[in-house]
């Protein structure tokens, strides 16, 4: 084998592996289910999420792509909750102010 295989190979495994661990420690960290405490995944919409189109968001310091679960519009500045993750586009609703 040339070393240019050789290297090719080691990278092509290194990085399916790579992939393999980042969506499992997603699907563990970003995954929520009804008892998770929501103040730890609040994100701001940083571009505009319409209905069956995804935005962006800004959460835990990065930028992210985000659909919502419900077919509202969702402006930037807006604050959401992450309530879930689909491959790399996170899944989120709206925060609702409660009114006393």
């Amino acid at each position: 084998m040339k070393l240019w295989e050789e290297v090719s190979k080691f990278f092509r495994s290194f990085l399916a592996s790579e992939i393999q661990d980042t969506r499992l420690d997603l699907a563990k960290n970003y995954w929520v289910d009804s008892s998770y405490n929501y103040l730890e995944n609040e994100a701001i919409v940083e571009q505009v999420i319409e209905p069956l189109r995804r935005g962006r968001v800004s959460f835990r310091g990065s930028y992210w792509f985000a659909r919502c679960k419900q077919e509202i519009t969702l402006f930037p500045g807006q604050m959401v909750y992450v309530v879930g993750i689909d491959n790399l586009t996170l899944v989120v609703e709206p925060v609702v102010s409660q009114i006393s």
